[in-house]
């Protein structure tokens, strides 16, 4: 599977959902992931440190869900805070520039290293 997920806790015991994703992600795998993270979902409420390990090609479809933070059909968006974590620095630019666009630039946020991203969750 192209997502993989876990449970951590940050140093004062708090909860958060760290993803993993590699290769090729879909529309389905993302959809799948968005379907824990809605309201009444598993994850419901947990910040996400989200990381994209080496090339991750997403489908226009995964693309969309991710970037929107769209809902799963017949859900409820939800506000979440999500630290990214990718080495590449196009990427980060390019898709803090469509965050801001759809309003959700305060709530995700883009980081070189995990360590970067961990510390802004925690803290938000």
């Amino acid at each position: 599977m192209p997502i993989s997920l876990s449970t951590e806790q940050f140093p004062d015991g708090r909860r958060y959902l760290r993803s993993v994703s590699t290769g090729s992600v879909s529309g389905e795998d993302a959809r799948g992931l968005m379907m824990r993270l809605a309201p009444g979902g598993e994850f419901d409420g947990l910040p996400l440190l989200a990381v994209m390990e080496g090339k991750v090609d997403m489908s226009p479809e995964a693309r969309k869900m991710f970037s929107s933070l769209n809902a799963p059909p017949g859900g409820q968006a939800q506000k979440m805070k999500v630290a990214v974590v990718t080495s590449s620095a196009p990427l980060r630019v390019t898709m803090s520039f469509v965050l801001r666009i759809a309003g959700q630039a305060n709530d995700t946020k883009f980081f070189g290293t995990e360590d970067e991203a961990r510390n802004w969750l925690a803290t938000a």
